[in-house]
């Protein structure tokens, strides 16, 4: 057998035989994720009685009323009355707080937003603070539904604040919502947009999209950034319905901050939204995507204070359902502050059905990919570096077992450097296993990713029953310790990041693969794709492991006799030297029915040397009940701190 376990030396065995056990002791409390209570969750009600009201009274997009003003409209509707366009070009041209709602006569009519001549759809938003509300009987649900006759036409465009989108049913859309800045706008704030209450069907790219610079030169390609300073702040997305087919949406919701320089999101709320994305064989959608940072010098933007909430997420084949992304393709210095990702209820299938491919139930990527990625001809490539992510909560989701993966977060690949996640809370969740990695090697990069790193980390109160890879029913030793339960990397492939800071406590893994794993560098090739650097001198620092409940003993990749058991603890892995795991603390877990320590390997796998593990059993603070509001520990310390 290549890794025959009892040739491999250890550094350090912490604890003697195991003495049977039927449960962790009291003063560890409960584990999984029924031991932890959520924050509450506040989500503001819609405001919708804003404004004059301006009453729709035709179905067609005529347009033979007076338009240069809300009284003039009103005055002179023309022979049909006053249609929808008509009272969106008169609030563009008459700036002020409007309401435009329909008449009761209209409950059931389609409109087609590409009727008449020279009608390619309804006019943009452009004059700020004007609420569109479909609900005509106050049921909470769409009375009038926006459709077309000749290609995704229906988008509803809003390019300024204030304004409100509530119950339409959107049909035909290319994309259902863009919301985007006016061209040229810079230093600008738009604020208080609420989409809400929207049904939106046969849907052929996106839902609901805020992108400032979607559609411009600037966004992507090898354009410079545009250096917009804009602010998009109390943007509310809720309770809305988004339902796919075959052919789309590729993204339900999806905020990008891609191809521009200095712009911020704040206040952000997406909550209560139910998303169903059927895909065909060969492609796979995204639930909910956050990109801060996206393309060539797309630097400097910012997100900060951030709820996405009780959205309920279906895709088949899903590549994700909830993505936290900061510096993407090569976009650099970029920020995420604040996140909470709370009650989420995610359902992913696998991407292919003979890949040993999950979809990711909930991503946090930071630093991912440069741009040899989309630009491969590119030169000289450009690199996503110095990017944060921090102050970040996962908590109390749900990740269904038909092909999620769970959650997977990453400080950096591709050759990017010096990326962060910081203060990153993963409490109370249900899901299907974990993954956290500093710097990792990805099919498109020139050169090591070094200096990324993962600090401060919270992993307390989970349940894990991880899902098996699709296609693989045996396990290899390098899959085994790689695919644990709670599997922290600091190196996957590359050299020089690290893991500082991390608190494993009160987890209920259940899997026969290793329950929880922590590795310094992993050198294990993965396949001509996906092309590796050494792993070399990455360390993990400050961890501790107490008060877990692993379920099963780890079986499968196992050799009898390897000395592995449901905690392992590895240095460096395959080609891999200088790597460090240091000061690990391990206490009270119950593995299999019994109380047991770690099992710690400085080398293991062909080529691996140099590497060292150090650590004791010592008390640690285990009055750690999981905190509210939740952060992760302090200098490797469980505790209570103000959010």
């Amino acid at each position: 057998m290549r890794y025959a376990m009892a040739a491999i030396p250890f550094l350090l065995a912490i604890g003697a035989l195991p003495a049977l056990a039927d449960q962790l002791p009291a003063s560890c409390g409960g584990v999984g994720a029924t031991s932890y209570t959520p924050p509450a969750v506040t989500v503001p009600a819609v405001v919708l009685n804003r404004g004059t009201v301006i009453t729709v009274t035709n179905a067609t997009m005529a347009i033979n009323g007076d338009t240069s003003s809300v009284a003039a409209l009103v005055a002179n509707p023309g022979p049909d009355g006053i249609s929808l366009q008509e009272a969106v070009i008169a609030t563009n041209n008459d700036p002020g707080t409007w309401n435009i709602q329909f008449a009761p006569a209209l409950k059931g009519p389609t409109i087609v937003v590409d009727s008449g001549p020279n009608i390619k759809g309804l006019s943009a938003l452009s004059g700020g603070n004007v609420t569109i509300n479909g609900d005509i009987d106050g049921d909470g649900q769409p009375d009038i539904t926006l459709t077309s006759q000749s290609g995704p036409a229906t988008g509803v465009f809003v390019f300024s604040g204030g304004n409100t989108l509530y119950g339409l049913a959107l049909q035909n859309c290319g994309i259902c919502v863009l919301i985007k800045r006016p061209a040229a706008a810079t230093g600008t704030t738009f604020s208080n947009i609420t989409v809400s209450n929207l049904v939106m069907t046969n849907i052929q790219t996106e839902a609901i999209v805020l992108s400032p610079v979607i559609g411009e030169a600037a966004f992507g390609g090898s354009n410079p950034a545009a250096a917009t300073h804009n602010t998009w702040d109390h943007i509310q997305i809720t309770n809305n319905t988004i339902t796919g087919s075959a052919s789309g949406p590729l993204l339900g919701i999806d905020f990008g901050l891609g191809g521009t320089v200095g712009d911020t999101f704040q206040h952000i709320i997406i909550a209560n939204n139910d998303i169903v994305l059927p895909m065909a064989a060969g492609a796979a959608a995204g639930g909910i995507v956050m990109t801060v940072g996206g393309g060539i010098a797309s630097t400097n933007n910012q997100a900060l204070d951030t709820l996405i909430a009780n959205n309920a997420i279906s895709a088949a084949p899903g590549s994700f359902g909830i993505r936290i992304a900061a510096g993407v393709g090569s976009a650099s210095a970029n920020l995420i502050d604040g996140i909470q990702v709370i009650a989420n209820q995610i359902s992913l299938i696998d991407q292919t059905a003979s890949a040993n491919e999950l979809g990711i139930g909930i991503n946090v990527a930071v630093g991912d990919a440069a741009s040899d990625d989309a630009n491969p001809n590119l030169r000289p490539i450009q690199y996503s570096e110095n990017n944060i992510v921090r102050n970040i909560g996962i908590l109390s989701n749900t990740i269904g077992e038909a092909g999620s993966f769970g959650i997977f977060a990453q400080a950096a690949c591709c050759g990017n450097a010096n990326n962060t996640i910081d203060h990153l809370s993963i409490l109370g969740n249900t899901i299907t296993g974990m993954e956290l990695t500093g710097g990792a090697s990805g099919g498109f990069f020139s050169r090591p990713s070094t200096g990324n790193m993962l600090s401060n980390l919270l992993v307390q109160a989970n349940t894990v029953h991880s899902s098996l890879l699709p296609g693989s029913p045996h396990y290899s030793l390098p899959a085994a310790i790689q695919n644990a339960g709670i599997d922290v990397i600091a190196g996957w492939e590359e050299p020089e990041n690290s893991v500082d800071g991390i608190t494993i406590a009160n987890n209920d893994v259940n899997t026969p693969l290793i329950g929880i794993g922590i590795v310094g560098g992993s050198g294990f090739t993965q396949g001509p794709d996906d092309p590796s650097s050494p792993a070399n001198n990455n360390v993990v620092a400050h961890a501790q492991i107490f008060c877990n409940q692993i379920d099963q003993a780890a079986t499968l990749g196992i050799a009898p006799g390897s000395g592995i058991q449901g905690i392992n603890v590895v240095a460096g892995f395959d080609t891999a030297s200088g790597n460090q795991v240091l000061q690990v603390r391990v206490e009270n877990n119950l593995i299999a029915g019994a109380l047991s320590d770690a099992s710690f390997f400085a080398n293991v796998g062909d080529g691996a040397s140099g590497n060292s593990v150090s650590g004791s059993r010592v008390s640690v603070p285990v009055s750690c009940d999981p905190p509210t509001p939740p952060m992760p520990p302090k200098n490797g310390q469980c505790g209570r701190r103000p959010l």
